[in-house]
């Protein structure tokens, strides 16, 4: 077997799931941060478990509102993922530079985005630091 680099053999690891969650601080800004960490936690009841930096706008939304939702993107979204995790949230407004249409949820007052693949309604149930 060829030996290769560390960086070389770490990009044989994409394609990985990207999602994007989407927030709604308290004061109503709707914000959508892709995220590469995530996975289901658990079948009963049915959870993700997310990694979300502490020092992102998404962060602190989701722990002042205690929900979001997890949008998994289509192909189509791809342009727009890419933008929303090249921009900061605390320094811009996102959505409105987006394709983004978004929809009500049924049982969390965070929104989803329309033409994702699958959309998770969320409440948070625990946290680790």
């Amino acid at each position: 077997m060829k030996e290769i680099s560390i960086e070389m053999a770490l990009r044989f690891r994409h394609p990985e799931i990207v999602i994007n969650v989407v927030t709604k601080s308290k004061e109503g800004k709707v914000d959508v941060t892709p995220l590469g960490w995530a996975m289901l936690g658990s079948s009963s009841p049915n959870t993700w478990a997310i990694g979300v930096y502490k020092k992102h706008y998404s962060h602190k939304s989701i722990l002042d509102t205690k929900e979001f939702t997890v949008c998994i993107p289509s192909f189509s979204q791809a342009k727009d993922t890419l933008f929303c995790g090249a921009n900061s949230g605390w320094k811009i407004d996102k959505l409105p530079q987006t394709n983004f249409k978004i929809l009500p949820a049924k049982k969390v007052s965070t929104p989803i985005i329309e033409d994702s693949l699958a959309c998770f309604e969320c409440k948070l149930i625990d946290q680790t630091k």
